[in-house]
């Protein structure tokens, strides 16, 4: 076979290669619901637990698995141009006040779920739960990806679970040690860089477990009180309110963090509009486009 004869046979070869190359085309997307708020305390009160990070769910494939901790996975849809997704953005649980001398305690408020609806498919991730009762300073249930929310019994705080002596359940399956200390949260690289949410909230510990297992979980974990008021999970993270302690003043439950919704697609495949009622961006890096959004509800369109 003569020379030009193999370089067109070569050619032939390749642009048949190139043509069945598998293209990505799908929408990848993290979901996360606002976690719960922790439980407030009066002077007379009790350690109060922190509260639950709001459900992980996940179809970017670094976050099926890291850190000991695993999201709960659900498969992309296609982007093309005529696409509308409906979001909703949950928020944290509010901050809890002091009820009060004489009151004792006050318990946190569940947060609200995120929702990704495509055609007659809804995707929810379920609010992270409250504090618990005082009385055994419980922290409360990561909320879960795809069944209920967190449930009663459980002595590590995992995905959809109360946790022991205060922490809060992280948003996957992370487990933590007792007293005080809350689930981890989840680190993701869906927005280009990494990026921990969805960490239980600290529980209020006076004297238990040590000087630093009230801090609240990694992944925007508010810190539960020693003495006093705890602090709130961070905003667009679902991470859990931290809970408060025998205060003398301000024995405030920490508020949870609001959710967040990110999807991620190939540059090119069409263009994203966010429309009325969400509050996001969209960027583009390394040749994929990034959608962020971080409250509210309403549509996605892409074109």
């Amino acid at each position: 076979m003569s020379r030009f004869a193999q370089r067109i046979r070569l050619q032939s070869y390749l642009s048949s290669w190139v043509v069945s190359a598998p293209f990505d085309a799908s929408l990848q997307y993290l979901l996360i619901a606002g976690g719960g708020s922790g439980g407030a305390s009066s002077p007379s009160g009790n350690t109060m637990g922190g509260g639950g990070a709001g459900g992980y769910i996940s179809s970017f494939p670094s976050d099926t698995y890291s850190g000991g901790s695993t999201a709960l996975v659900s498969s992309p849809t296609a982007v093309f141009p005529g696409l509308s997704v409906s979001v909703v953005v949950g928020g944290g649980g509010p901050t809890v006040a002091n009820p009060g001398d004489g009151i004792y305690y006050a318990f946190g408020t569940k947060g609200t779920n995120s929702t990704i609806t495509i055609g007659a498919t809804t995707i929810t991730a379920y609010g992270g739960e409250r504090s618990s009762t005082s009385s055994t300073t419980v922290g409360s249930g990561g909320g879960s990806g795809g069944a209920g929310a967190g449930t009663n019994g459980g002595y590590t705080p995992t995905q959809g679970t109360i946790g022991y002596f205060g922490g809060g359940g992280a948003g996957t399956a992370a487990a933590s040690s007792a007293y005080g200390a809350p689930g981890n949260g989840l680190y993701s690289l869906i927005t280009g860089t990494s990026v921990a949410r969805g960490g239980g909230g600290g529980g209020g510990t006076r004297g238990n477990g040590g000087a630093n297992n009230h801090l609240g979980g990694t992944g925007g974990g508010g810190n539960g009180a020693s003495n006093g008021e705890a602090t709130s999970g961070a905003a667009n993270t679902g991470g859990g309110g931290g809970g408060a302690a025998y205060a003398i003043g301000s024995g405030n439950g920490g508020g949870g963090g609001s959710g967040i919704c990110v999807f991620n697609h190939t540059l090119g495949l069409a263009t994203p509009t966010i429309g009325a009622g969400l509050t996001g961006t969209v960027t583009n890096l390394d040749g994929r486009t990034i959608i962020q959004i971080t409250a509210g509800s309403g549509d996605i369109t892409w074109a």
